[in-house]
């Protein structure tokens, strides 16, 4: 906040964690971006980039003990994408994501690359865990890309590789808000969804091979913060001049496309420097923190939304344990969302079908459409030849 970067540097190399965030929300890498020093922001992303390899590294072996304490089986998960907004759900992406799993080994398939805001990516994309075959300079995860027929095999920290597109990522930062969208569950409650109009009686729902038992999901927020002091004027103005037209039903997927282009950021001039001391900081009430660094333009949101959630007994696999599986292979945000869903007080059994907020103004329907106990043939977990 200060713009010390020597005492970042200095941090950095003792271990200080990027994600960790304050007491109002914020990780050092968000007001990194606020003060708008390039090179503090570099170093931050790219010990961030390090420190979840590392997480990675460590989960690895418990992800080998995890599958191998699960049965084979083969599923598939469908992703349906909704919004409020006119005309916009055309746009929309939707996608059914199938999943192999066979001892030590996971496989992803996906037409989807990433779906982030209105942004997404199209493809025909696997991710192979191969825990047979772990080697100490990798992480057993391989990404293939099945219509240029390549792969690339996920290397652990220091590699050249992640330096490539470093430039691109720290551009994409500092040209943007700072958002941040969290569900709110502490209120929530839970209840049994009623059908009929005069004999009411608690609602059944056929999925796919299960007969399951609807609930209604009530008093679900999503808090949505938004940070844009960094941003300069005109790219405030392109951002309204694009939230008015996704307001109004007039976006095009050209728009959606001429967002991903480039943009070169330059470091910001530096806030005044603060007049606040040590005491006064750190005396400072949690919820008043002092203003240091430039000043925040802030703004708040909360939209409140109705789920609902299909559950059966009959399916043999625990969603929790599948969802920490599918996070580690896959770095999909909407995974996230899903898995933090599911940490609430969901009624017992596994949800087969959920209809939950992803982002402010989308809904995802995921369903599972399919799940059987096979074992899948070797080739599966490998690179084919081509």
């Amino acid at each position: 906040m200060l713009g010390h970067k020597e005492l970042v540097e200095c941090l950095l190399s003792h271990g200080a964690v990027v994600k960790e965030k304050n007491k109002c929300g914020w990780t050092p890498l968000d007001e990194a971006i606020s003060y708008g020093d390039k090179n503090t922001v570099r170093l931050l992303l790219r010990k961030l980039r390090e420190q979840t390899l590392q997480g990675l590294i460590q989960r690895r072996q418990k992800l080998i003990s995890s599958l191998q304490n699960l049965d084979d089986f083969y599923a598939e998960l469908k992703w349906e994408f909704h919004t409020w907004v006119p005309l916009l759900s055309r746009l929309l992406p939707s996608d059914v994501c199938r999943i192999y799993k066979s001892g030590s080994c996971i496989r992803l398939d996906s037409t989807l690359g990433d779906f982030t805001g209105m942004q997404w990516s199209r493809g025909n994309v696997s991710f192979i865990f191969n825990g047979e075959e772990a080697r100490s300079d990798t992480l057993s995860l391989v990404v293939l890309d099945n219509d240029s027929k390549s792969y690339t095999r996920m290397k652990l920290m220091g590699a050249a590789e992640m330096e490539m597109d470093l430039n691109e990522h720290i551009n994409v930062l500092m040209s943007k808000p700072v958002v941040y969208a969290n569900m709110s569950t502490q209120p929530i409650t839970v209840s049994r969804a009623q059908s009929g109009w005069f004999f009411k009686a608690e609602k059944t729902e056929r999925v796919g091979e299960y007969s399951t038992d609807v609930y209604n999901i009530t008093n679900l927020s999503l808090n949505i913060r938004k940070r844009r002091e960094h941003l300069t004027p005109e790219q405030i103005q392109e951002r309204k001049k694009m939230a008015r037209k996704v307001a109004n039903g007039q976006i095009e997927e050209e728009d959606l496309m001429d967002e991903e282009g480039e943009v070169m950021c330059v470091s910001l001039p530096p806030p005044p420097p603060s007049n606040i001391s040590w005491d006064q900081y750190i005396n400072s009430p949690d919820e008043e923190p002092p203003q240091l660094g430039r000043k925040q333009d802030l703004k708040v949101e909360q939209k409140h939304y109705k789920a609902s959630v299909c559950v059966t007994e009959a399916c043999p696999i625990e969603m929790r344990k599948l969802l920490d599986i599918l996070e580690v292979i896959a770095p999909y945000k909407h995974f996230h969302k899903l898995r933090q869903f599911c940490h609430m007080k969901l009624p017992p059994g596994f949800p087969v079908k959920l209809d939950i907020p992803v982002f402010p103004t989308v809904t995802a329907v995921i369903t599972l459409e399919k799940y059987e106990e096979v074992q899948t043939e070797t080739s599966k977990f490998l690179v084919p030849r081509d």
